[in-house]
């Protein structure tokens, strides 16, 4: 709360040396406030507009659908969990049986079907994590050319660190998916990991379509041993490193800014 207050009191500091420096070109209240408001609807409304367009354009991001279909085709690329003659997994399923030195899975000493899951889901998840890296490096080329705006646009800067110390940026928003990401994978293998050692192969299926259910139940206590999602929000430090080329366009704007002080009070002082 403090820095956000600092940073937004530099922000207005910055409006007013600009206002200033405005009118001290100027010879006429009316000629600086022309070119004042004409500044602030330029670098207020149309580059913070315009940049994120421009951005978009230069990186494109695919669709859900598109990113969606990618991600399927790639899964199918490494096996199919849900086809028994995947060459994948019937490498697996093969291998599985020499190593313990049974003909079946039905024979081997813990559930294969619990196995195949879990080999699936590692697949998924890899697959899923090379197309969603390619799509955060967009992103990021997005934020880093937008950011870069902050050189001429105090707005953008202010808006980017705003963004970052009340936790609200891209930043935090992609960390939060990452720990969830993980804590999802975590989950879901412990899970099957469960279903490899707890779950009798005999009793990994009901036994009738309609009556009472005959698989295996799985004590309660196994479940509360499995992990629980806390979220690690970024330190102070780090959200102000991921808007660092906003920060850096933002110091050379204010040595410009301060340049043109030093040059316009020269000049007034030899006029």
């Amino acid at each position: 709360a403090i820095l956000l207050g600092v940073a937004h009191a530099a922000f207005l500091a910055l409006c007013a040396a600009a206002g200033v420096l405005v009118s001290a070109r100027h010879r006429t209240s009316r000629g600086a406030l022309t070119v004042v408001v004409s500044l602030w609807f330029v670098l207020w409304v149309v580059v913070p507009r315009l940049l994120p367009a421009i951005a978009d354009a230069a990186y494109p991001i695919p669709a859900r659908a598109a990113f969606d279909a990618e991600v399927e085709a790639r899964v199918r690329e490494l096996g199919d969990s849900h086809n028994p003659d995947d060459p994948m997994f019937a490498r697996l399923r093969e291998e599985t049986l020499r190593q313990h030195g049974v003909s079946r899975v039905e024979d081997l000493p813990f559930n294969y079907g619990g196995l195949v899951m879990q080999r699936a889901e590692q697949l998924t998840s890899n697959a899923y994590a090379e197309h969603r890296a390619r799509l955060l490096d967009a992103y990021r080329n997005q934020a880093r050319l937008v950011n870069a705006g902050a050189i001429v646009s105090p707005y953008l800067a202010i808006r980017s660190v705003s963004a970052a110390l009340a936790g609200s940026d891209m930043a935090h928003q992609l960390e939060f998916e990452e720990q969830a990401e993980a804590f999802r994978y975590r989950l879901i293998q412990a899970l099957n990991d469960l279903h490899i050692n707890e779950v009798d192969t005999a009793r990994d299926r009901y036994a009738q379509v309609n009556g009472a259910p005959s698989r295996q139940r799985i004590d309660a206590s196994f479940f509360h041993r499995l992990p629980t999602f806390e979220f690690r929000p970024p330190r102070v430090a780090q959200a102000l490193r991921s808007q660092a080329v906003a920060l850096t366009a933002a110091l050379i704007a204010s040595l410009l800014l301060m340049a043109a002080f030093a040059w316009t009070a020269r000049a007034a002082r030899l006029g």
